[in-house]
């Protein structure tokens, strides 16, 4: 990923763990993370979308029923520009 990003003008990435405080699907923990932890004002419609593409091909592997697991530990990742 930070292949991707540091190509887009962003710095390395910084990795964070945090865990779903409820059993929820995959794409509704992508939209809380983007609505909590990022700022993707900068980023163009065809990157977010590979992250979100990435993000729930990843998450597919940890949901059971299609939902992540409350306690399930997922990263997210941060940058800043420049």
């Amino acid at each position: 990923m930070n292949e991707l990003v540091t190509a887009a003008g962003f710095r390395a990435i910084n990795w964070v763990e945090i865990s779903p405080g409820a059993d929820m699907p995959a794409e509704q923990v992508w939209q809380s993370a983007v609505d909590s932890y990022y700022d993707v004002a900068l980023v163009g419609a065809q990157q977010l979308q590979r992250l979100r593409d990435e993000f729930l091909s990843q998450a597919e592997d940890l949901a059971a029923d299609g939902l992540l697991a409350y306690g399930a530990r997922m990263a997210i990742a941060t940058t800043r520009l420049g």
